[in-house]
């Protein structure tokens, strides 16, 4: 092996992620003009051979021109604006990659065998099972674009792919600080942006300091990261960088981290004089409290619930109340859907679920992932008859789906409610205070006869 760069920070990080499972490659010995180039030039970011062959081992049952294809989708990514380029690949990344191919059917009954179309989803990255991935550690990766030589100090590829950027300074070197650090890593998104389209998040350090940020964080929005278990905070003896590898950059919590923890979160300002509206973006990635706090409250949930299989008896109640209630049969393909969504552990929805669940809102009974018809909704109040969707970056291109989807609810009698997922990450209290105040809500407490003390109370320390 290639003897490793002499500086010291760049060195303890590598050894760290190495006893983490990260293979480790001097990036020279893989460069388009080495002796075995896995790029075929300086401006290509991605090990497209790693790629392809995790993409195949992930998704066998997918034809390999499909495969090839979903390659493909990625390397078109390709908007002027680096975050808009970011978000879509991350969108790709996290909920699969739509493909169609015809797929051969059997002959049967003496007749000859045709074809039909099938949809499936290509997936980047096996999620599910981590050990399944491949994992590797670089540094000295030179990058080139438009002429312009840059070499990020430590680049870290899953399946091929590279997600997390680390620029580390030396702490004993003269002007070596968290911003130069921070100051270099804009000069890298400026300059070779191609290498942060698929970037999850960026770790600065300068060997004393260790925080982590996304594309579009400020200097004050990169955070620390305080434990290497969640249990308790790391010794002050323990360096940040260390406790920084070791809690949020092993195999599980990166892929964690990746598939249900970042928000692109999008806001409107109109221009009082121009009455020009824009719409801009912020990437977000949980803080390490936010995230060991949300797994444990998911952890807790799933204890409670069991997920267990109903009884038949259970199952009968379910698919008769479906029919007669939502006026369409039991769909026990949902089943299994609801079922994965419930278990996926997606912040914002985690969040609002703490603030309703156990009938924590107004005593009300909400149902999380509840399937209504042909359709699974965000959260269902059986009480008030509301449905209460959290929309992030993924509806903005499905307006169409969602109006027939709302139309539908809404001949059912029900009320749809739609909250930002910016809303709930950033200004949860407030959100919640809003809708304690919905007309839809207040209904059933008013059939309920304000007169009962258990209502009153609440309402008078509100000074309602």
């Amino acid at each position: 092996m290639t003897h490793l760069t002499e500086n010291t920070i760049e060195e303890f990080a590598i050894q760290l992620l190495q006893q983490l499972g990260y293979e480790y490659i001097y990036a020279p010995d893989i460069a388009p003009d080495s002796d075995n180039p896995e790029r075929e030039s300086f401006e290509q970011v991605l090990l497209l051979g790693r790629l392809e062959n995790s993409v195949h081992r992930i998704n066998p049952t997918v034809p390999p021109a499909a495969q090839e294809e979903a390659i493909k989708e990625i390397q078109r990514i390709n908007s002027p604006e680096l975050l808009t380029n970011n978000e879509s690949f991350h969108r790709l990344l996290t909920e699969g990659i739509k493909v169609s191919y015809q797929k051969d059917l059997p002959a049967s009954g003496g007749q000859a065998g045709g074809t039909e179309q099938r949809g499936d989803l290509v997936w980047l990255i096996d999620f599910e099972t981590p050990e399944n991935n491949e994992f590797i550690v670089a540094n000295q990766f030179t990058v080139v674009e438009d002429g312009v030589n840059k070499r990020p100090d430590v680049v870290l590829f899953v399946n091929g792919i590279p997600l997390v950027v680390m620029e580390l300074k030396n702490a004993a070197a003269e002007n070596a600080t968290i911003k130069s650090a921070f100051r270099q890593v804009g000069t890298y998104k400026a300059a070779i942006s191609g290498l942060f389209t698929s970037n999850a998040f960026i770790v600065i350090s300068d060997g004393l300091e260790a925080r982590a940020g996304t594309l579009s964080s400020g200097i004050s929005r990169y955070m620390t990261w305080k434990s290497s278990d969640g249990e308790e905070l790391a010794s002050h003896l323990v360096s940040q960088l260390e406790t920084l590898i070791n809690g949020m950059l092993n195999k599980n919590t990166l892929l964690d981290l990746i598939r249900h923890f970042i928000v692109f979160e999008k806001s409107k300002k109109e221009d009082a004089k121009t009455g020009v509206t824009t719409i801009s973006t912020v990437k977000k990635l949980a803080a390490y409290h936010q995230y060991y706090a949300v797994n444990r409250a998911v952890e807790s949930t799933l204890r409670a619930v069991g997920f267990t299989e109903p009884s038949e008896e259970r199952e009968k109640v379910g698919r008769r109340d479906s029919r007669n209630y939502f006026k369409l049969p039991y769909n026990p393909k949902l089943k299994a859907r609801a079922k994965a969504l419930r278990k996926a552990r997606n912040l914002p929805e985690v969040l609002f679920w703490n603030q309703v669940k156990n009938k924590k809102f107004k005593g009300f009974d909400f149902d999380r992932q509840k399937i209504i018809g042909n359709y699974i909704v965000d959260f269902y109040c059986t009480n008030c008859k509301v449905v209460i969707e959290i929309d992030g970056s993924s509806h903005d291109d499905r307006a169409e789906y969602d109006a027939r989807r709302d139309e539908y609810l809404e001949s059912l009698g029900l009320t749809v409610i739609r909250i930002p997922v910016g809303d709930v990450m950033d200004r949860l209290g407030e959100v919640m205070e809003e809708l304690f105040d919905h007309p839809a809500l207040w209904a059933p407490l008013q059939r309920r006869g304000m007169n009962h003390p258990a209502l009153w109370a609440p309402l008078q320390r509100r000074g309602i």
